[in-house]
């Protein structure tokens, strides 16, 4: 069963490619999720009955998957573990396989010293290989040869035997005969020889030259890349041109450094380029961690926007993250500077948020470039800013307020733009532990909720009117709220929307004992997508604390506990505790409306809220849900 989980998986792994070659990136991105959820099925069978081959063929698959999707860094870490089972089990094949991929997979990101030891172990283990194979063939044939030798020299003696009367002259003919025909079978098996090893010589010598074709693809798709947004590179590559595009909420930085061409005209060239390109260089950086896009750069000053190419909804607060952490490296950069005697930069960073048109300039040494009276905002919020400070607008102010701390500067007079409303960024709220801001800004939380939404939709029984997945997405819905209302730092909120996400899966395979079920897909599914066991395990605590009666350790737990019954004292209670009924009676609980009605005044009267929100919230609805019913 696992095997056929797998070839389905491996079979919409090569439909998502048909897909991505015609263009249509986000049908490849949906059968590349499909093919990912079949071979999770697969893992999980091949799992329960400790199928290494089969283990080993699904790894190779998600590398596969993942190498198509462009996430290079889950396809080289399936590769190693397609290396380390193919290790184990002493297979070869896999082996040679496994060392190809990496190679081509740190080529791709640019590790070159990487890349090629995976180059010379790939062609140590290919020749191994070879080696093997021609040993295994030489024995077989001297095997055969050795048999027909037998063979003939029985049938000469036998010959010998009846012949002894014949003439010599017919004993020399037959003798000249023998020889003749060995001569020719030497003459054959030279000819064969000869054409097997200039056949050998000209596939490896098309390998070779294919390779360099990939390799130099490969590059001017990277070049590609470093100028342009790749759906942007797509669809020049697919149609010669991009259209520009409207964009309804885009976030726009500029940084510009103080004072910077009265230092400049005290430096040599080459110095001022080298300390641009330092500081440019580590702005690039920041920015792709976050997820921003670099737009450009005009002589000092540096341009990027978040929520673009592709639309999303946390774009304001990624950028501010990346004036806070571009504010970091210039101070501890200054204080380098001064240590040494040199003049210091001091930078000014202003950003705002509004829409945007963005496209392609010209037709030659293409640039990718934003316009629109929010790029000219942006602007004047850095240079009405000062040195030192991130310069918000105010409709940047109103999508961050609530996880950075800002200080009011009223109203401020900007070149050509009359007053503005402005705000000072003062740092976060609060901080996720360290080290983790960096896993969180590359974890791809969007395709894990995409992924398990559509798990349960497909999955669950029809039988089920309340755990749904719509329950699923209200229990995220108001987990999400519950957050922000306790000022729950990113890392933690990203767990509690992972528990939320998982916390009724369980029901896909049983309706008993569901919580523990949810833990186990969640085990299973999680590491896939870059969670460690200490998250895991921290999701798993809260899903738990769910059963009834519900039992939170701790806040985060008693932030989900909440979130999944939070309808209890909206004014929805109704249909969706109707929806309830339905469920508890399609399993065969057949309730009357007295006894509907008792279990609702007992849940109701026993039940209490954790949180501090929840309770302001909620407690009072629920209070007026359980009067109405008792005075029934």
């Amino acid at each position: 069963m696992a095997e056929v989980y797998h070839n389905l998986g491996v079979s919409l792994k090569d439909q998502g490619k048909f897909w991505e070659d015609a263009g249509n990136l986000e049908k490849a991105r949906q059968v590349w999720q499909e093919a990912l959820s079949y071979l999770d099925t697969a893992l999980m069978i091949s799992d329960t009955l400790l199928n290494r081959k089969v283990i080993l063929e699904i790894s190779e698959g998600y590398g596969d998957v993942y190498r198509q999707m462009g996430n290079y860094s889950k396809a080289i870490s399936y590769a190693n573990r397609t290396l380390s089972l193919a290790r184990e089990i002493g297979d070869l094949k896999f082996i040679q396989e496994a060392y190809e991929d990496l190679y081509k997979l740190h080529y791709a990101v640019r590790n070159y010293e990487m890349a090629f030891a995976y180059v010379d172990s790939f062609e140590i283990k290919k020749a191994d290989r070879y080696n093997e194979d021609r040993v295994r063939e030489n024995a077989r044939r001297e095997v055969v040869y050795g048999d027909r030798t037998k063979q003939y020299t029985i049938e000469l003696q036998e010959k010998e035997n009846k012949l002894k009367t014949a003439q010599l002259r017919q004993t020399t003919i037959t003798l000249y005969s023998m020889v003749g025909g060995s001569v020719g079978l030497v003459l054959l098996a030279f000819l064969l020889y000869n054409r097997y090893r200039l056949k050998t010589r000209a596939n490896r010598e098309l390998a070779e030259k294919n390779q360099i074709i990939e390799m130099e693809r490969e590059r001017s798709d990277s070049l590609l890349l470093n100028i342009l947004p790749e759906a942007t590179a797509q669809e020049l590559k697919l149609y010669g041109k991009a259209e520009a595009r409207r964009y309804e909420s885009v976030t726009v930085l500029f940084t510009d450094f103080k004072s910077f061409t009265q230092i400049a005209e005290k430096m040599a060239p080459e110095d001022l380029v080298a300390e641009l390109d330092e500081c440019f260089r580590e702005f690039d950086r920041i920015t792709e961690k976050h997820g921003v896009e670099k737009i450009k750069t005009i002589g000092d000053a540096y341009m990027c926007a978040g929520g673009l190419p592709l639309p999303n909804e946390t774009h304001p607060v990624d950028v501010v993250w990346v004036a806070l952490e571009m504010l970091a490296f210039m101070e501890s950069y200054a204080a380098k500077r001064q240590a040494r005697g040199l003049p210091i930069y001091e930078i000014r960073i202003g950003i705002h948020t509004g829409p945007v048109v963005a496209g392609i300039v010209g037709s030659r040494k293409f640039a990718y470039d934003i316009w629109g009276d929010t790029v000219n905002l942006a602007s004047r919020m850095e240079s009405s800013g000062q040195p030192g400070k991130v310069n918000i607008s105010s409709s940047t102010f109103e999508q961050v307020k609530g996880q950075f701390r800002c200080i009011p500067r009223g109203k401020v007079e900007a070149k050509n733009k009359g007053e503005q409303e402005m705000f000072f960024v003062d740092g976060p709220l609060y901080k996720a532990p360290d080290g983790k801001m960096k896993w969180i800004s590359k974890l791809n939380w969007t395709d894990l909720q995409s992924f398990m939404l559509k798990k349960l939709k497909k999955e669950l029984s029809p039988q089920l009117s309340y755990h749904t997945p719509a329950h699923t997405e209200d229990v995220l819905r108001a987990t999400r709220d519950l957050c922000r209302l306790e000022q729950i730092d990113p890392y933690h909120t990203l767990l509690l929307e992972t528990a939320a996400l998982f916390h009724d899966t369980g029901f896909v395979a049983t309706n008993k004992d569901h919580e523990a079920q949810s833990c186990a897909l969640a085990r299973a599914i999680l590491p896939g997508y870059g969670f460690d066991n200490e998250a895991i395990e921290k999701i798993c605590g809260m899903i738990m604390a769910t059963r009834i009666p519900q039992s939170p350790a701790n806040p985060l737990e008693s932030i989900l506990c909440d979130a999944d019954l939070d309808y209890l004292g909206r004014e929805d209670y109704e249909p969706i505790a109707q929806s309830l009924r339905r469920e508890w009676e399609a399993s065969g609980n057949k309730l009357s409306d007295e006894q509907w009605k008792a279990l609702q005044v007992d849940f109701l009267s026993k039940h209490h809220y954790f949180t501090r929100s929840s309770i302001q919230l909620r407690e009072e609805g629920k209070a007026r849900r359980l009067m109405r019913l008792q005075e029934q």
